[in-house]
């Protein structure tokens, strides 16, 4: 039999251990606790529900951006795509900016800060409305399809109007390229912080039979045959004929 000090000590030694454990646990589920909210909190916002936000054409009150958006935070949003669209009721007499001009450009950047701020994403609609259109589009860089020289397809519904964008040359990258630095430019303030999602969500192009220049050599390359008499002669491809879908094809 052990001494009665000997049991007592080792009594003692087993229940230091035991309370030093549960210290260490304790210690471990709090931090693990903590970071796990700070985590929901601050890390993720994009699980949170993002709202499509339209401004409509007016002059932009910074303030109104600002509390708008500490609402939206308020109430469980992670974040906001700015939409920049016609004005309330197409009325082309309400005063506003010119699109992407520095006046346009300041109410976006406050959104932009305050939504950083607030842990919050702030995406932007890559034009006014959709899909990529501009009012001042250079001649030649418009969309256009193989019968027309160059396709009139125009889009009234936007920040400027009643000034009509013309919808880009979708198939060219150069066209895409130099609409797409014109855009950065009205923007290069509001990339700053956190990054933005830049996107147009609805092409809506009159696709039948759209065409760029040097298409039909990209067409040979890719199916090993000529489509021109194809888009010549319209009921050849009625006909259904394994070049319709090929032609389809290689637009989707």
């Amino acid at each position: 039999m052990q001494p009665q000090s000997m049991r007592q000590d080792k009594h003692y030694m087993m229940k230091n251990r035991l309370s030093f454990f549960s210290a260490v646990l304790l210690a471990g589920l709090t931090l693990l606790a903590s970071c796990r909210q700070a985590q929901k909190e601050t890390l993720y916002p994009e699980q949170k529900p993002y709202t499509r936000w339209w401004w409509h054409s007016a002059v932009i009150n910074p303030d109104d951006v600002r509390d708008q958006l500490v609402w939206m935070h308020e109430h469980g949003f992670g974040g906001v795509e700015i939409a920049w669209i016609y004005p309330m009721f197409c009325d082309s007499t309400t005063p506003h900016p010119a699109f992407l001009s520095e006046e346009w450009a300041h109410p976006v950047e406050v959104a932009k800060q305050v939504a950083d701020s607030l842990g919050m994403g702030c995406d932007f609609t890559f034009g006014t409305m959709w899909p990529f259109a501009d009012t001042d589009l250079p001649d030649g860089d418009q969309t256009r399809n193989f019968f027309d020289s160059v396709e009139i397809a125009r889009r009234p519904l936007v920040w400027d109007h009643p000034r009509e964008a013309r919808i880009i040359n979708h198939l060219s990258k150069e066209v895409f390229e130099r609409y797409a630095a014109k855009m950065n430019k009205g923007l290069q303030n509001a990339y700053k912080g956190r990054r933005s999602g830049l996107f147009v969500d609805s092409w809506e192009v009159e696709t039948e039979y759209l065409y760029t220049p040097g298409f039909e050599q990209t067409f040979m390359a890719e199916h090993g045959y000529d489509i021109l008499p194809y888009l010549r002669d319209t009921q050849l491809l009625d006909m259904r004929t394994h070049e319709v879908y090929d032609h389809e094809v290689f637009y989707d």
